[in-house]
């Protein structure tokens, strides 16, 4: 019985290491399968490729851009066709990255094959990225330089600049920083893309931060031209002041004086008062104003036109121009000035009473407006939904103190 046990257990052991060995060889086997997988990439079929299309555009369709570029791009690995060069396009298109839409947009185009169906809205895509101004971004070391594209200046902004320019030319960019030499590059601007500019500026040769006077020039000469900025200084020693040890030093100052750009404009509207006496009227203001970086200082005129009275209001404003998106912007003015007015004839309220008497009539105002500016080039158009008038009572118009409210709209233009 004991024997019969112990030839049991071993028959036992045996069955054990046999299992042991069989699952060892098929791990074995199976790490080399996979690591064979790894190292060879399976072959893609056509029919795979008409797969990955078709899941490229029902991500296209639901809105997953970036999920469909890759399926097609996987699609053009097997074979590229004027579809999926097509569909690579809108992909980049509606994802915002308009130069690499435009090259497939073009390439599409120029694809030899089949019958391409979706010509025309690859040539109106192409016109619409041709048609888009695009990011320009200028940087130096150090800061604070003017720009100027094709010789105008980069109005409002110093670097580092980031303006819009149109794609598919050539442009000039000119930059100047007192004590700089002036750097000047050629940019290509590609269609639907960005570019960038970093420059880093050389100081003019024999540049001081401030004039020195000679070794034996007198302690109050040394002081003054310390304290003196931006001087021109030549020195002339007399062989009797050399003797001496005395220097004559001739210090002229430069005067630098930067002609401002002027931003004219012309609105009309409506306006409506507080004052009951005063009904509804049409409304005609006019603007110059000198840009100086991102403000605004000049004079606005309002004409305000009644049935029986005449108006004008002249206003010394100021203001700041903010930046919203591209070529849109917010202009904020504010001013203070004189009202003149000229009635026809006695003005009466809903009493029967005169509240403003025929003849001259004066009292001073208080301006204040925002303007909503899209920039056309030189030209612009312009919105006006908050433009105020306060008189202040000060003068002979009765009934005042009373506030004008208007919305214009209007058209102007941007002199550099």
């Amino acid at each position: 019985m004991q024997i019969f046990n112990k030839l049991l257990l071993l028959l036992i052991v045996v069955f054990a290491i046999l299992l042991s060995f069989e699952k060892f060889s098929l791990s074995e086997n199976k790490n080399k399968s996979s690591k064979a997988t790894e190292n060879e990439s399976p072959k893609i079929s056509k029919k795979d490729a008409k797969e990955f299309i078709n899941h490229g555009m029902e991500l296209f369709d639901k809105g997953d851009y970036e999920g469909a570029l890759a399926y097609f791009q996987k699609a053009g690995e097997v074979k590229e066709s004027a579809q999926v060069i097509f569909m690579i396009a809108k992909c980049y298109d509606s994802m915002y990255k308009f130069r690499d839409a435009y090259e497939y947009y073009k390439k599409y185009l120029g694809f030899k094959g089949k019958e391409k169906k979706n010509e025309k809205e690859a040539q109106e895509a192409i016109a619409r990225i041709e048609g888009m101004s695009v990011i320009l971004k200028v940087i130096t070391e150090p800061s604070g330089a003017k720009v100027f594209l094709d010789g105008n200046e980069v109005t409002f902004q110093q670097t580092p600049v980031v303006t819009e320019v149109k794609g598919g030319k050539k442009v000039e960019v000119k930059i100047k920083k007192e004590g700089f030499e002036d750097y000047v590059t050629t940019v290509e601007i590609p269609f639907g893309g960005e570019s960038r500019v970093e420059a880093k500026l050389v100081p003019l040769k024999g540049e001081k931060k401030g004039a020195s006077a000679p070794p034996s020039a007198p302690p109050a000469i040394v002081d003054k031209l310390k304290k003196e900025e931006e001087i021109e200084e030549s020195e002339e020693v007399s062989e009797e002041a050399g003797e001496k040890g005395i220097a004559e030093v001739k210090v002229k100052k430069k005067f630098e004086f930067e002609f401002p750009a002027f931003v004219f404009s012309l609105a009309g509207g409506a306006s409506v008062s507080t004052s009951e006496n005063l009904a509804s009227y049409p409304l005609a203001g006019i603007g110059v104003h000198a840009a100086l970086k991102d403000g605004l200082v000049g004079i606005s005129l309002d004409n305000f036109i009644f049935s029986d009275s005449y108006i004008l209001s002249a206003c010394l404003s100021g203001g700041y121009r903010l930046k919203i998106w591209r070529d849109l912007s917010a202009i904020f003015l504010a001013g203070i000035g004189g009202i003149y007015m000229r009635a026809f004839d006695d003005g009466y309220n809903s009493k029967g009473e005169i509240v403003v008497s025929s003849g001259n009539h004066g009292d001073l105002a208080v301006h204040g407006e925002g303007r909503i500016r899209y920039k056309l080039g030189p030209v612009f158009i312009e919105a006006i939904p908050l433009h105020v008038t306060f008189f202040t009572g000060i003068g002979s118009i009765d009934p005042a103190p009373l506030a004008q409210f208007s919305f214009l709209a209007g058209v102007g233009y941007d002199l550099p």
